[in-house]
């Protein structure tokens, strides 16, 4: 814009010297016109304070000066009256220079407004010449105006608002917005097309094809249809905008969220990972205790003793079994225990579970099953998985103390990508559906977290899903949780189907 400024800049400034050396020429208009060029000079290298506004205060008093001195020692002979059309460009232009120093957030605002109207004037002045209308040069406002002075004025308003682009609706002519870039390029239509239709239209009526009612009915027509395809223009434009700013916003939206979900997964993570060393070493300070409880309670085994002293031996046998039991899931979900993964088809080793389990529900619970793998192979650990089972199996009972119905089902599918990352990768699905109380958005959000329990004190150590949580992540595999509140839940373990040409064998040879 600096470059385009001082290319109009120069031309206005030559201008204002040339009417200072012509002999004829009035003395007042020439310095006028050069202190505006130095305001504008000044506003250019970055001074649009005092010394623009120095340069705009001396504008308005030589005007005002002038016109006292005029009117006070009136000699028509030796001088001549500024023309009213020139008094109102010069005060504009000071209006415009002096604005900006003294109100420093809406200044800038006015300055524009000035400049603009500074320009209208000169161009009013000069299209009488295109048009040729001896109306507009004999005009008692306009017509006094030299065609010198318009054109120096022109180039001063004109340098002023480029220099001020970044200025109100300037900035939006200038930008890179959407908007700014469709005004640009109508720019040229709406500002060429008027004048060629006026020229038309003045041509045609001057030789009798068009009489003066008719233009201007055509030309108001022709200037309401400009206004209404540039502002459809416009519109356009900005709703394109808009949309790619609500996509972007959506894309940003989903960004942030998935950033939020990975970093509570890491802090979770962080958590399960310091309650499991917290885990390893309370386990295996209490496995220590409990052997030497254990040790000097089986040798009692052999004593003499009473029937309340065997009473009390071997409830404290069982204490201390419990805990052993205990122990092993604390070690469990502390990771301290190896896993050995084979490969498998679960659907072969589910059965045995549940036999175990049968001996476990009690009356009042129906388990049914389907099963619907028959060669799909997955690599884990048998006996781990059939933990994990028995754990959701036993989590399914505690949900229906009225009894109810759990059903375990096997299927072989891909995948979502928001469970285990790999949308293509074929999963083995086995999940355990209870008919049981459910839980809440509040519940199933920290069903997974160690320690965390809904059961009655005592009745449970709240490390069941979490282990189930472990085994399916060290399997390479993910546990999902569907649940609402009097409606049942649905726990599934995912794990990847395996490969035999990966090198290793299976329970099942083909």
């Amino acid at each position: 814009m600096a470059v385009f400024a001082v290319s109009v800049l120069l031309p206005g400034g030559l201008i204002g010297v040339g009417l200072t050396l012509r002999p004829d020429g009035a003395p007042t208009t020439a310095l006028c016109l050069l202190l505006g060029a130095a305001g504008a000079w000044s506003v250019l290298r970055g001074r649009d304070g005092i010394p623009a506004a120095l340069c705009g205060t001396a504008v308005l008093l030589t005007v005002l000066g002038e016109q006292i001195v005029m009117h006070r020692f009136r000699d028509p002979a030796a001088h001549a009256d500024m023309a009213l059309a020139t008094m109102a460009g010069f005060l504009l232009l000071a209006v415009s220079l002096v604005s900006p120093w003294l109100a420093r957030r809406r200044g800038q605002g006015v300055a524009v407004l000035a400049d603009v109207l500074g320009l209208c004037l000169p161009t009013l002045r000069l299209s009488g010449a295109p048009f040729a209308s001896d109306a507009l040069r004999h005009d008692p406002v306009l017509g006094a105006m030299s065609p010198s002075t318009a054109l120096c004025l022109l180039c001063l308003c004109a340098a002023l608002l480029l220099l001020r682009s970044g200025t109100g609706w300037a900035s939006a002519l200038s930008g890179r917005e959407p908007g700014g870039a469709g005004v640009r390029r109508l720019a040229p239509v709406i500002v060429l097309l008027p004048i060629l239709l006026g020229g038309l239209g003045l041509f045609a009526t001057r030789a009798g094809l068009l009489d003066t009612d008719l233009r201007l009915i055509l030309l108001t027509v022709s200037m309401t249809a400009l206004a209404a395809g540039a502002m459809l223009h416009v519109t356009a434009l900005a709703e394109a905008a808009e949309r790619r700013a609500f996509s972007l916003e959506t894309r940003l939206v989903a960004a942030e969220t998935a950033r939020d979900r990975s970093e509570m997964a890491a802090a979770r993570a962080q958590r399960t990972e310091t309650l499991g060393r917290l885990a390893l070493e309370v386990a295996h300070d209490f496995n220590n205790t409990l052997s030497v409880i254990l040790a000097n309670l089986e040798l009692m085994d052999g004593a003499a003793l009473s029937a309340s002293d065997r009473l009390h031996r071997d409830e404290a046998l069982a204490a201390t079994t419990q805990g052993a039991h205990l122990t092993r899931q604390l070690l469990t979900f502390g990771r301290e225990s190896r896993l050995r993964p084979r490969a498998v088809v679960l659907d072969d080793h589910i059965p045995e579970t549940l036999g175990m389990f049968s001996r476990l529900h009690g009356k009042g619970i129906a388990v049914g099953t389907d099963l619907a793998l028959t060669d799909s192979l997955v690599l884990v650990d048998v006996a781990g998985f059939q933990q994990a089972l028995l754990n959701l199996l036993l989590n399914a009972r505690d949900a229906m103390p009225g009894g109810g119905s759990i059903r375990v089902a096997t299927r072989v599918g891909p995948a979502p990508a928001a469970t285990c990352g790999e949308a293509l990768a074929m999963h083995v699905r086995v999940s355990v559906t209870d008919t049981g109380k459910g839980m809440d958005e509040a519940t199933l959000e920290r069903a997974t977290d160690p320690f965390f329990t809904t059961k009655e004190a005592g009745a449970g150590s709240g490390l069941g899903l979490a282990m189930v949580s472990s085994f399916c992540r060290r399997s390479n595999g993910a546990l999902t949780l569907s649940s609402a509140p009097a409606k049942g839940t649905e726990v599934a373990m995912l794990f990847p189907v395996h490969d035999l040409e990966g090198g290793e064998d299976g329970d099942r040879a083909e």
